[in-house]
């Protein structure tokens, strides 16, 4: 099977890196790995995922897939944002709001033409 958007990496002409990804089969069974491609990624920040990678004994590929990987696959707190948003205000304390009856049902709003 052929690659699909194959090429190579490397720095782009104006000092940027450059990688340009493929999509290659992994296995017979028809199992892709994917790839993705990031541009324009400055020499300061190119050098940090370096030395992060060679910290932690990996190649910056796989550095990449470790930080993409955590940050990614987190698991949900128990807490959704109503919860949050709760938590967040409830030193405030809450307020006793006169509701009015409603004794009519809603009405069928009328739009100009």
């Amino acid at each position: 099977m052929p690659e699909i958007g194959a090429g190579t990496c490397g720095a782009a002409g104006d000092g940027a890196s450059s990688a340009n990804i493929a999509v290659r089969p992994l296995v017979p069974g028809g199992k892709f790995v994917t790839t993705l491609t990031i541009r324009d990624i400055d020499e300061e920040l190119r050098a940090e995922l370096r030395v992060r990678a060679a910290r932690h004994g990996r190649s910056m590929e796989a550095e990449v897939r470790s930080i993409l990987r955590t940050v990614l696959t987190k698991p949900l707190s128990g807490e959704r944002l109503g919860t949050r948003v709760h938590l967040r205000f409830a030193s405030i304390g809450t307020v006793d709001l006169d509701w009015p009856e409603r004794n009519e049902p809603p009405r069928v709003p009328t739009l100009p033409a």
